[in-house]
């Protein structure tokens, strides 16, 4: 199944379900062209890279989440993400996280 993502009304880009495990969805996805200042484009740099973290280094990883997550709290708490599917139905979502966008 195939979604586009966006935060309000602010289309964010394209995702592709590889995998589901309730309540979570895993997919590769296809960002929109974001303006780099953009709160959006620096969250999902973040994301990114904490996710790399995790996965190697758990002491780095929440070192880097305590010093960078605050920065984004007002989208991390925030109720307006959604996953619109191909026939038009809205997903409420919480935030979702980015990693290395490998199936």
């Amino acid at each position: 199944m195939n979604y586009t993502l966006y935060h309000q009304d602010q289309m964010i880009g394209k995702v592709t379900l590889v995998e589901q495990d309730f309540p979570n969805l895993f997919g590769v996805y296809e960002l929109h062209q974001l303006a780099e200042e953009n709160p959006i484009a620096e969250y999902i740099n973040y994301s990114v890279k904490a996710n790399k973290l995790m996965n190697e280094d758990e002491a780095k990883w929440i070192e880097f989440a305590e010093k960078e997550e605050l920065k984004f709290i007002d989208l991390i708490e925030s109720d307006d993400w959604k996953l619109v599917d191909e026939i038009g139905n809205t997903h409420k979502i919480m935030i979702p996280n980015f990693g290395d966008n490998q199936p």
